[in-house]
């Protein structure tokens, strides 16, 4: 189960997320974390998953700070 989730429609490309506390799964701090995985699915249908994605991209071991910021590159 991810530790945070955010859901956004597409619109303007490219555009930027802040993901906090308040996106928690399960009562599970980000906050309390030093360092997380992040993957970004892009999906026709809004549903979740790797298949039903039409791109995703990732970054791991993303150090966790106020200043912290990731490029994630998209591919099919």
């Amino acid at each position: 189960m991810p530790t945070a989730v955010s859901r956004y429609a597409i619109g303007k490309w490219p555009f930027s997320i802040t993901l906090t506390d308040a996106n928690s799964m399960a009562g599970q701090s980000l906050s309390a974390l030093s360092a997380v995985d992040i993957e970004v699915q892009v999906s026709r249908n809004g549903q979740p998953g790797l298949v039903n994605s039409v791109l995703s991209g990732s970054a791991s071991n993303v150090t966790m700070s106020d200043a912290t910021e990731a490029v994630v590159i998209l591919s099919p």
